[in-house]
C-alpha cells in the first residue's frame, strides 16, 4: 500500500510539474520507478526525484528505511532515468532491458491521473480534427536542446566520444514516411532543426498549403493534446515518442528511425492491455545513416546542421522493419 501511495504521488508529479524540456526523459524515469516497485513489491519503497533531478543516480539514495512503524526494513529505491541504476538493486523480470512495452504496461492503471479532464486535453478547434485523421502524418521533429550552440559538449548528455546517437532523422526521412498520406502535420517545439521549415516546404508544394500545418511554440499541454488524437506519428530519436507511444489511445501507426529504435522486441508491436487500447503497428524505418552523419558524434556544428537537409533521393534504399 505504502509503495502504491508513493507511486501515485509520483504520477501527480509528474501531470503538475514536468515541462518541454522534460516530458520524455521524467517518463523514463517514472516508469523505471513503477517497474521498479513491482518487482520489488513488499521489500522496498520506490521514490522519485523531482522532475530537475531525473538524472539522478547517486548510491546515496538508495538506503534501508529505519520507520519502525514499517514492516521490516524496507529498501527505499530512488527512481532514475538511467534503468541500470534500478536494475542494479532490483533484478529485473526477463532479466533484459526494459522494453517501450514494459514501459505502456506499467503507466496504464496510472493514465487517468496523467490525462486530466482540463483545458486544453479536450480540443475541439478545426486544426485537432483537420489534421489528427487517418489521412494525416502527424510529425514530431526534436528542434529543443541538442540545437543548441556547439559548446554543448556531447559528454553533457551521456554521450561517448564517436557516437551518434544524437543525429536526428534528415528531411529525407520524413519524405519517406510521408509518401502515402495526403495531409501532413508538423510539430516541433521550435525551427532551430531546419528540417522543420524545410519539410513544411516541401508539404506545401506537394501538397498544397490547404494539407500542411505548421506547430511551433506551442504549450507543451497543447502539443500532447495533439498528439493524442493523431492516429499516425513519425518520430525522430528521444524519449518524447516513447511517452507518446505508451498513453495515446489514438495511434494506430508510429515510425521510429532504426537508428533511434530502442526497446521494441520482436513481435511484441501491439499496445498493453489497456481499457480503449487498441493495436499499434510500429514501423522502424532504416536509411543510409552514414550518409549524413559519417559516422560522426553530433555536436550541432553548422555543417552537421546542414546535412540534415539530406533529401530522399539522396540517402540511398529505404526499407521499412516490422518488430
Amino acid at each position: 500500500m505504502l509503495v502504491c501511495m508513493l507511486v501515485n504521488m509520483v504520477v501527480c508529479q509528474f501531470e503538475l510539474s514536468v515541462g518541454w524540456h522534460h516530458f520524455g526523459n521524467y517518463f523514463y524515469a517514472l516508469t523505471n520507478s513503477l517497474i521498479a516497485a513491482k518487482q520489488c513489491k513488499k521489500m522496498c519503497v520506490v521514490v522519485q526525484p523531482n522532475p530537475n533531478e531525473i538524472f539522478a543516480k547517486t548510491p546515496k539514495r538508495i538506503v534501508f528505511n529505519e520507520d519502525r512503524n514499517l514492516s521490516g526494513n524496507l529498501k527505499k529505491i530512488a527512481g532514475s532515468y538511467f534503468g541500470k541504476e534500478i536494475e542494479k538493486h532490483i533484478a529485473m523480470s526477463g532479466g533484459g532491458r526494459i522494453s517501450w512495452q514494459n514501459r505502456a504496461a506499467a503507466i496504464c492503471p496510472f493514465e487517468k491521473s496523467i490525462i486530466p479532464n482540463k483545458k486544453g486535453f479536450e480540443n475541439k478547434s478545426a486544426e485537432h480534427e483537420h489534421f489528427t485523421d487517418e489521412h494525416t502524418l502527424v510529425a514530431h521533429l526534436r528542434s529543443g536542446d541538442i540545437f543548441m550552440p556547439t559548446s554543448m559538449n556531447p559528454k553533457d548528455w551521456n554521450a561517448p566520444a564517436g557516437s551518434t546517437k544524437y543525429w536526428q532523422p534528415p528531411l529525407g526521412y520524413y519524405q519517406f514516411v510521408a509518401r502515402q498520406y495526403s495531409k501532413i502535420a508538423i510539430c516541433s517545439q521550435s525551427t532551430n532543426n531546419p528540417v522543420v521549415n524545410a519539410f513544411y516546404r516541401w508539404c506545401k508544394e506537394t501538397r498544397g498549403h490547404q494539407n500542411c500545418l505548421l506547430r511551433t511554440h506551442r504549450p507543451l499541454v497543447d502539443d500532447v493534446a495533439f498528439f493524442f488524437k493523431a492516429r499516425n506519428l513519425a518520430f525522430g530519436h528521444g524519449t518524447f515518442g516513447a511517452a507518446i507511444y505508451a498513453i495515446s489511445h489514438s495511434l494506430r501507426r508510429c515510425y521510429f528511425p532504426s537508428s533511434a529504435l530502442v526497446g521494441f522486441t520482436s513481435g511484441n508491436n501491439a499496445a498493453p492491455d489497456c481499457v480503449g487500447r487498441s493495436k499499434i503497428q510500429v514501423v522502424n524505418v532504416s536509411y543510409n545513416t552514414t550518409r549524413v552523419t559519417l559516422n560522426a558524434p553530433w555536436q550541432s556544428t553548422p555543417l552537421q546542421v546542414k546535412a540534415l537537409l539530406a533529401e530522399e533521393l539522396e540517402l540511398g534504399m529505404f526499407r521499412e522493419h516490422f518488430p
